[in-house]
This record gives C-alpha cells, sequence and structure tokens, in this order.
C-alpha cells in the first residue's frame, strides 16, 4: 500500500481499506484497528467503521441533532457535550458488523468483546455500568488504551471513567498517515 507521512496540526489521518471512507484516528490507535481487523477478517468477521474522530463542530452538529430528534434526557444518556467526546480525542471508533443490523447481537460483537484488549481497545460503555460510565450501553463504541492498559482493564472489570484515564496514557506524535 502506498503511505505517507507529513506533519498535520490535530488528528492522524487513516484511510481505512477495511470500511468505506475516510476516518481519523491517532496513529497508534490506527495500526492496532488494522491489526485488529486483519485477525477478524482471517476468523471470518465483517467489522466496519461507522464513526471514529469527530471535531468540536462535528460533535456539536450530532448532540444539537440528537437534542432535537429525541430530547434532553435522550442526549444526556447517549451523547456527549461537545468537548467531552472521545470521538474527539482520535482514540474512539464506533464500529458496525457487515452482517447483522444490531452490533450487540452481531458474531463481530462476541469476538470484539473477547479479543479487542489484545489489540489495545476496550468497550468503552458496557451494559449493566450506566451508573459507572455516565452513558447508557454502547457494545459498539471502543477506545484505544494501549495493549498494557486495555488488558489490565479487561481483567480488572474497571469502568470508571477517571481510573481508566490514570491508566491509559499513550503518547502520540503530530503526523498524518494514509493509507490507500
Amino acid at each position: 500500500s502506498d503511505r505517507s507521512l507529513g506533519f498535520c496540526l490535530g488528528t492522524w489521518k487513516y484511510s481505512f481499506h477495511f470500511s468505506v471512507g475516510n476516518y481519523y484516528l491517532e496513529e497508534e490507535a490506527a495500526y492496532a484497528y488494522e491489526s485488529m481487523c486483519v485477525d477478524s477478517i482471517n476468523k471470518g468477521l465483517n467489522i466496519s467503521i461507522a464513526s471514529a474522530y469527530r471535531s468540536y463542530g462535528e460533535q456539536k452538529e450530532l448532540y444539537n441533532t440528537y437534542l432535537k430528534l429525541y430530547g434532553k434526557s435522550y442526549v444526556d444518556k447517549y451523547v456527549a457535550v461537545p468537548g467531552h467526546s472521545e470521538h474527539q480525542t482520535g482514540l474512539a471508533i464506533d464500529l458496525e458488523s457487515l452482517e447483522c443490523d444490531i452490533f450487540r447481537n452481531s458474531k463481530e460483537y462476541l469476538w470484539v468483546k473477547e479479543n479487542a484488549y489484545k489489540y489495545g481497545f476496550i468497550i468503552r460503555y458496557q451494559e449493566g455500568k450506566e451508573k459507572i460510565t455516565g452513558y447508557g450501553a454502547e457494545e459498539w463504541h471502543i477506545r484505544y488504551v494501549g495493549k498494557n492498559a486495555a488488558e489490565y482493564i479487561y481483567k480488572n472489570n474497571i469502568y470508571d471513567s477517571s481510573l481508566i484515564s490514570s491508566i491509559s496514557a499513550p503518547t502520540f506524535f503530530s503526523f498524518v498517515i494514509k493509507f490507500s
């Protein structure tokens, strides 16, 4: 594949050949996602990206759209206020199954649930943990925290945001990477 490096203010660009369209992620998260996708494909699974990096403006637009459509109580449960979304870090991905409309009912979800930590990802908002995370369950929302942190978080069943932030602090640089 054609790989090019260049300076970028903001986040890494990664054009996934496993998904439709271009998505932005920090470099380390992008490589980890690519590795996870290759292994999932080898298992006969079809994981794709529904969403990744969002700018403040995109998050604001999303927040306001959901607010108009579903109201404040829904938005408070499922949509981060602009400036507080993990998607704005370039470390979060919303996944989808290309085989099943409801991700949590898919074989892809079962595989991600058992294997994401091996690539440095955690499922951030799990069912039954709403009071701890402050958000409704989003089985499709994974966050890159690094392999060591992900394994520790996974094996110790950690869901508290402040603990996750203190455990996971990967260092990133400012390059843009494009894979096509």
